[in-house]
């Protein structure tokens, strides 16, 4: 049976057991029911569970928004309390809590704040720009908690009030305890400001210090507050410059998009603008392969295109490695380099090529049996067209006749290939919507020009001009890797 008119589920994460922790669960017993979700499941807080009579579940720990919303999926009523681990609920928060849920005032608002107080280092501070007011008891038929990995909180269209009790936030019992926290928290931050999309650099970050400082100490009366008001403010004041640092880090070890690199000829005795020597080709896979990049299949890129695909199923870093044309070298010098590091690679290919070689052995070009060879090895085949015309210089039916050719011949020697195209010498047509209308009309899926731009984490407005980056055989080792993280080498 329910304690109050208006039940009340208290929901709170245990990171792991404490003392602290069992009088967090232990000042909210007056609850009608508590939910604890444990990403570390102990002996210690099974019993406490069980000794409360609290719903106890464990799940992986993925960030706080995704954590706190399984868990109040978990609560048996709509008004939540929903409290840290480090919250303790005082005597007169209790009894002012306990007098709104006895009566349907407290359908008035969607939510209430709670009136924060820190305890830092065992010392209550009464300034230092310490009063939070989160939101901590909602009704969440009327309001929700956002997904962020850190810094979540409820948010509601509704009116909000606030309790006058305190909560007191036993926060950090150490230096230590805080510095702990400190790491795990601004890795955290800049990892949510990371998936935003959001960019720094170091002097912000490191500007950011004195006003913050400034601020809590002097004009938030944190001076008052004597020694742990000084060290609160100047640690809390790091904090955002560390958070920030860790995305300038993150910003430079993380690409920004999807690199679509287009290769031609790999050859081992050659080396011009269409050709990168093998040497030059196996240094650029290892530095792939070295610094993270993971190949991905140039289905998965349109996939994550056509928004079938989240970013979040998609590497870290994610390469896509393109080939044009189909020379022999591909097989031959390229295929055991991607094969040995377990990277995939999509020719797009030239059909009239592949007859050639069919009818002269000393062709330059790949032979039917090795383009097989190539499949087999769970590589992909796309069209760059039958006998590599400027299609600037064609008309949109006589480009569709074109492709027909080639994917006749594909069909005849059994190549399974996408129906995506590169556009041969990688030119933008002259009347881009008539032929991209022909070209849907014919099953194209998606069209790639040159453009040496990294291809952005969001879908491209338009499939039919995704730019691919020209990797060439002159191009200096330091030249490659510029290309990699922005598309194109800077002149200036």
């Amino acid at each position: 049976m329910n304690k109050h008119l208006h039940p009340i589920s208290v929901v709170l994460l245990a990171h792991q057991y404490s003392l602290l922790f069992e009088r967090v669960v232990e000042a909210v017993r007056w609850a009608d029911e508590i939910v604890i979700l444990t990403s570390h499941p102990s002996k210690e807080i099974e019993a406490l569970c069980e000794r409360v009579s609290a719903k106890c579940f464990f799940r992986q720990f993925d960030g706080f928004g995704p954590q706190k919303q399984f868990a109040f999926s978990k609560a048996s009523h709509d008004w939540i309390l929903n409290l840290d681990s480090d919250e303790l609920v005082t005597p007169e928060f209790q009894k002012e809590v306990e007098e709104l849920l006895s009566s349907d005032a407290i359908n008035k608002y969607a939510a209430y704040s709670i009136n924060q107080k820190l305890v830092f280092l065992e010392k209550e501070l009464s300034f230092s720009g310490t009063k939070a007011r989160p939101i901590r008891l909602f009704d969440r038929r009327r309001a929700q908690m956002t997904s962020a990995l850190v810094h979540e909180r409820v948010e509601t269209k509704d009116p909000v009030s606030t309790f006058r009790a305190p909560v007191l936030h036993y926060s950090y019992f150490s230096l230590d305890d805080y510095l702990t926290k400190f790491n795990r928290y601004t890795s955290l931050g800049a990892k949510e400001l990371h998936r935003k999309g959001k960019k720094t650099n170091p002097l912000f970050a490191f500007g950011r210090f004195p006003f913050l400082f400034l601020r809590r100490y002097i004009f938030q009366l944190g001076i008052l507050d004597g020694y742990y008001g000084f060290l609160w403010c100047f640690l809390s004041a790091s904090y955002s410059t560390v958070k920030y640092l860790k995305l300038f880090e993150l910003n430079r070890k993380n690409p920004k998009g999807i690199p679509v690199l287009m290769y031609h000829a790999i050859q081992s005795a050659k080396k011009d603008i269409l050709t990168v020597n093998t040497s030059d080709f196996l240094r650029q896979i290892r530095w792939l392969y070295f610094f993270g990049y993971e190949t991905i299949s140039l289905d998965l890129f349109l996939n994550f295109q056509e928004n079938e695909t989240e970013r979040e199923s998609l590497p870290e870093k994610p390469v896509l490695l393109t080939f044009d044309d189909g020379y022999r070298g591909l097989v031959e010098e390229a295929l055991p380099i991607l094969s040995k590091k377990q990277f995939k690679g999509c020719l797009f290919v030239t059909t009239a090529y592949i007859l050639e070689r069919e009818n002269n052995p000393e062709s330059p070009y790949l032979s039917v049996a090795e383009l097989k060879q190539w499949c087999d090895a769970g590589m992909e085949v796309a069209l760059h067209s039958h006998s590599h015309p400027n299609y600037r210089d064609l008309t949109p039916s006589e480009v569709t006749e074109d492709l027909r050719k080639a994917e006749d011949l594909l069909n005849t020697w059994g190549i399974p290939y996408l129906k995506v195209l590169a556009y041969p010498f990688g030119a933008r047509p002259k009347h881009p919507e008539e032929l991209q209308k022909n070209l849907l009309d014919h099953g194209i899926r998606a069209a790639f020009r040159i453009g040496n731009r990294v291809s952005p984490w969001v879908p491209i407005p338009n499939r039919f001009e995704i730019k691919r980056i020209d990797i060439q055989g002159t191009d200096s080792f330091s030249d490659f890797r510029k290309k990699v993280r922005t598309g194109r080498v800077r002149l200036f």
